[in-house]
């Protein structure tokens, strides 16, 4: 019986959204943003254990909301300088063995669900690492080496939209951590840390609703979203 765990990313600073209060802990439906992730998470009958990551000065803050929500072997970890170094720490709070199976997740997006979280194991277990994503129904286009112009249109049909949460096996995570091979770029998510690497990413396809909070807008359509689904 190979375990599940989950860490969840809230040591952000959300510079973007010009706010002195990490964007994390702003209010979505009258709760911090990342308590919509802990509550999904906490209610999947499936989980292990939790692990949330935070800056070390607002770990208390992060505390007092998440407490209710904890089981007894969920913790709540000092993060790193960058996003890659936050996962790592989340990574090594976790009694991890090849067998099991880890989410990674952003605290900014909290409209995902358990069915997403299931359909990720299921890919987990036929690639090693899996990633919520959705189609891309817009032209995208390439800018040119100078600002005013297009360099060429990209074929939307091979392109996606690359979302969280993200889940590895601790045997794809095993054969990473002992691969001595320098990353040329620290990764940005799992899918970019997998690919320096070699490894291929599943992929589970999702909705557009799965936004990310970065920008005072996507607050407002985040709260629209969760107004329509309470009439609907």
């Amino acid at each position: 019986m190979r375990n599940l765990y989950a860490i969840i990313l809230a040591g952000g600073e959300g510079k973007r959204f010009g706010s002195p209060v990490p964007k994390q802990f702003l209010s979505l439906a009258g709760e911090p943003l990342f308590l919509h992730s802990l509550k999904t998470f906490s209610s999947w009958p499936f989980l292990k254990s939790l692990s949330l990551v935070c800056h070390r000065d607002w770990i208390s803050e992060l505390e007092k909301y998440a407490s209710p929500y904890l089981n007894s072997n969920d913790r709540i970890v000092e993060g790193g300088n960058t996003r890659h170094a936050s996962t790592l720490l989340g990574l090594q709070s976790i009694p991890w063995d090849e067998e099991d199976l880890i989410f990674i997740h952003d605290a900014a997006r909290p409209f995902f669900s358990h069915q997403d979280l299931d359909l990720l194991v299921q890919s987990a277990v036929k690639w090693g690492a899996s990633t919520i994503v959705s189609a891309c129904h817009e032209t995208v286009v390439q800018r040119g080496d100078r600002e005013g112009f297009i360099e060429k249109t990209l074929d939307r049909n091979q392109l996606l939209f690359v979302k969280t949460p993200q889940i590895i096996s601790g045997k794809t995570l095993k054969k990473a951590q002992t691969m001595d091979v320098p990353l040329p770029v620290e990764p940005t998510d799992l899918c970019s840390w997998m690919e320096a690497y070699g490894e291929k990413t599943g992929i589970v396809i999702t909705t557009e609703t799965n936004l990310k909070i970065t920008e005072p807008t996507d607050l407002l359509v985040a709260e629209a979203l969760l107004n329509a689904r309470g009439k609907s």
